[in-house]
Formats: structure tokens, C-alpha cells, sequence
């Protein structure tokens, strides 16, 4: 927003013109240089600030879901909040990822394309030390998942579709769908590389164990909501009213 002066800062600026202590001319060529931005057409910024604090709120309410339902689910405390939501081009977010990792890849109907979510080893093999009647610890030893391993990680990662469907609620109805699992991020191509992403990092602890969870959103994705991620659109859903039927599974399921 453009900076308004007062009525003395304008008598003082026109005092100055007059008297030659400032030069018109200078003023103008600072003016112009101001307007000069570096811009990197390898990695095109596509998402306005506005649009970026709306996926910030979405996720610090997907956090607060996803806490809550793996809690239940895992029966033990499970702590999650945002670290960071940046954009980058996909290829930057593989390159950041270890080898081997665990990658979800979700297809977001009715939205065409797909999103991956991305955990370090030792929450997998916590979530899984803790379902197979454990204390959810990790003995630090980094390697693949087994077949089995991976069936139990999918019943996890199927718990926390549901929270991304209900934190995306109030901008767009979504199903969140599995599409399968890797551990080698080279062979996980959902976009080409230079394509922009949107990368939101959640910090998350279960028990004695901590990592970083990415869900990274590719541009194409998220192209046909982004008119919906603003401010204004996201407090408008938030205050609209329960329809009858909502109201009575409310009801039904606090009884």
C-alpha cells in the first residue's frame, strides 16, 4: 500500500524543492531504480503472499488434526506443528530428500495430478514399532521397509488422508486417494523437475522419536483453488452454518 503523507510532510518536501535542497531529478532516478527486482525465471514465484498464509493456516489446522487423530490411533502422544512453507521447483525438493525415505504419492479428487507425502524412516518405524505393541522406539538402523512394514505405514498414512480432507474443507471438497508408496525419491517423478511445488514441512514427535513430514503440492495442482486460497474466502467458510444434517451426526456422535 502506498505510503500517505500529512499535510506538513508535504509543506516540508515542497520547502525543500524550492529552496534546492533537494534535487527533483535525483528523486526521480532513485525512483526508478527502486522499480528494478531480480527475478529468477528458473524458479517463477506462482503463489502470492496471501495465497501462502492461507496454506499456512490450512496446515497449522492439519497439524492440530493430524496430532490428535494419530494419538488415538496410535495410542500415544503424537506432536505435530508447521516448521516452514516454502515454494521451490520439485527437482530442488527431491535432491533435499535421503535415500531411502518413505513417499506417499495421493491424488486429491477431483483435482487433476497428485501430491506427495513424505516422512523420514524413524517416524515410519516408530508408527510401526508402536501398532506392533511397542513403545514406538527406533534402534537408528536407516534401511528399506519390508513388505510387511509398508502395509502397516499404509494404514497410517490412510489415517492421515483423513485429516487432509477435513483441514481442506473450508476452501474446496476434497477425497484424499492413495496411489502407492516408494523409498528411492529418484523413481518418485509425479511432475517434471522444474516444475513448482509448494512444500509445507511439519515438525512431528512421537514418544522418544522426532522427524520431518513434507507434503509438497505441485503448482498444476493447486491451480484450480487458488482463487479460494485468500483471507477473506477462508473466514467466510469458517463461519458458515451446520446444515441439519451435520448437526445430527454431531449429535449422534457425541451420544
Amino acid at each position: 500500500m502506498a505510503e500517505i503523507l500529512t499535510q506538513n510532510e508535504i509543506d516540508s518536501l515542497l520547502q525543500a524543492l524550492s529552496s534546492g535542497a533537494i534535487d527533483a531529478e535525483s528523486v526521480k532516478s532513485e525512483d526508478k531504480n527502486k522499480r528494478v527486482r531480480p527475478y529468477d525465471f528458473r524458479r517463477p514465484s506462482k503463489f502470492a503472499k496471501e495465497q501462502i498464509r492461507t496454506l499456512v493456516m490450512i496446515h497449522e489446522n492439519f497439524s492440530r488434526l493430524l496430532g490428535s487423530s494419530l494419538s488415538a490411533y496410535l495410542r500415544a502422544m503424537v506432536q505435530s506443528e508447521v516448521a516452514s512453507v516454502d515454494q521451490l521447483t520439485y527437482d530442488e525438493f527431491v535432491k533435499s530428500l535421503q535415500n531411502p525415505t518413505v513417499i506417499n504419492v495421493l491424488a486429491l479428487k477431483p483435482l487433476e495430478g497428485t501430491m506427495v507425502l513424505e516422512f523420514a524412516p524413524n517416524l515410519a518405524f516408530g508408527f510401526i514399532d508402536r501398532l506392533l505393541g511397542g513403545q514406538g522406539v527406533y534402534d537408528g538402523i536407516i534401511r528399506e521397509l519390508t513388505e510387511i512394514e509398508q502395509m502397516v505405514t499404509k494404514r497410517v498414512v490412510m489415517r492421515m488422508t483423513n485429516s487432509i480432507k477435513e483441514a481442506w474443507s473450508n476452501v474446496v471438497d476434497i477425497d484424499a486417494e492413495y496411489q502407492g508408496m516408494e523409498t528411492n525419491p529418484l523413481f518418485t517423478q509425479v511432475i517434471p523437475p522444474t516444475e513448482m511445488v509448494i512444500l509445507v514441512t511439519l515438525d512431528v514427535k512421537i514418544a522418544q522419536i522426532s522427524g520431518l513430514m513434507n507434503l509438497c503440492y505441485p503448482y498444476i495442482l493447486l491451480e484450480p483453488v487458488l482463487n479460494r486460497l485468500s483471507s477473506q474466502y477462508w473466514f467466510a467458510s469458517t463461519r458458515k452454518s451446520f446444515s441439519p444434517q451435520a448437526a445430527s451426526t454431531l449429535k449422534s456422535r457425541l451420544k
